[in-house]
Order: structure tokens, then C-alpha cells, then sequence
């Protein structure tokens, strides 16, 4: 039986479910902007966390309106920031 399709969009070169990272640039150049899902995914965090971190005043941000960037070379330069080096 083939499941129900009435609410399925359908959307030209998507990645297929057995490729599901497949088209998605995840090495993205330094001054492109990030919207907050993939800064956040860049940094291994929670959105909500990000939002807090971005009210905080803690990560820069480029505000369009309201819509919330991310400038790649920015979180790379807070990730650098923000290395501890352990403690054997």
C-alpha cells in the first residue's frame, strides 16, 4: 500500500532519504551568512541555545530586519576564542 501524499510537497534535487546530507554544504565560506538552524548545527548546539548565546551579546550577529545572520568567519573566530586546551 502506498502511504497517503495528499500534504507532501515535492522539491526538485532534494536529497534522497538514503542520502540524507546529500547537496547540503557543510564546509560553507567564511563570509557567508548562516541562518540560526546552521550556525547552530556549525557549533554542535541547540537553536535555543544559540538564541541565548546571541541575547547574551555573547555571539555577533547581522540583523536583516527580522531575519538573524551569522557570518561564518564570526563563529569562527568565537570558536577559536573560546578553545580550552585540556588537561592530561
Amino acid at each position: 500500500m502506498i502511504p497517503c501524499m495528499k500534504n507532501t510537497r515535492i522539491v526538485q534535487n532534494a536529497p534522497s532519504p538514503a542520502e540524507p546530507c546529500a547537496g547540503l554544504d557543510i564546509n560553507p565560506e567564511p563570509g557567508q551568512l548562516l541562518r540560526s538552524r546552521d550556525a547552530a548545527d556549525l557549533l554542535a548546539i541547540s537553536e535555543r541555545k544559540l538564541w541565548e548565546l546571541q541575547n547574551a551579546g555573547a555571539i555577533p550577529v547581522i540583523r536583516l530586519g527580522r531575519m538573524v545572520r551569522f557570518r561564518r568567519s564570526d563563529l569562527d573566530l568565537w570558536i577559536a576564542s573560546h578553545r580550552e586546551i585540556g588537561r592530561g
